[in-house]
């Protein structure tokens, strides 16, 4: 468990000892193909890290089929608006393949990181460039999605 969140790169640069509390709050769970994780607007309280297998989120149109807008692998972290302060998800997250996802309440992490500042920092950094990539490639996605609809 603890190897997952060490190549994660939300927990890259933690001390062994804030990964190792990190890691005792994990729950692990094993879910199959096809399988919801949340739903997008469900009430957000948990993020996850893949351990094995493949989750994609999507988001949900009005009408028509859901748009998937990224395939997360081993290490990847979904469901972290919670960590934001966000109190719902902002997309719905299946599972691709059958999985093993590593789930951490919100609450529970944030007891950790209020221990100590500088990991706290360490932490919200690496999630703030996760968020940041993850925007820009949401505009990429969204101008080819307005590219073919012209």
């Amino acid at each position: 468990m603890i190897d997952v969140l060490r190549d994660s790169p939300v927990f890259q640069g933690l001390a062994e000892a804030t990964l190792e509390q990190i890691a005792a709050i994990c729950e692990r769970q094993r879910l199959c193909a096809g399988a919801l994780i949340f739903a997008q607007n469900a009430p957000a309280d948990t993020c996850y890290i893949v351990e094995h297998g493949e989750v994609s989120t999507q988001f949900m149109r009005p009408a028509g089929k859901p748009v998937t807008v990224r395939t997360i692998g081993r290490g990847g972290v979904f469901g972290w608006q919670c960590l934001l302060g966000c109190k719902r998800y902002v997309a719905t997250a299946m599972c691709d393949t059958d999985v093993t996802i590593l789930a951490i309440k919100e609450a529970d992490i944030r007891k950790v990181l209020n221990q100590d500042e500088r990991m706290a920092f360490r932490f919200m950094a690496s999630l703030a460039r996760l968020v940041g990539f993850r925007l820009k490639a949401m505009k990429a996605r969204l101008v080819a999605e307005i590219g073919k609809s012209t």
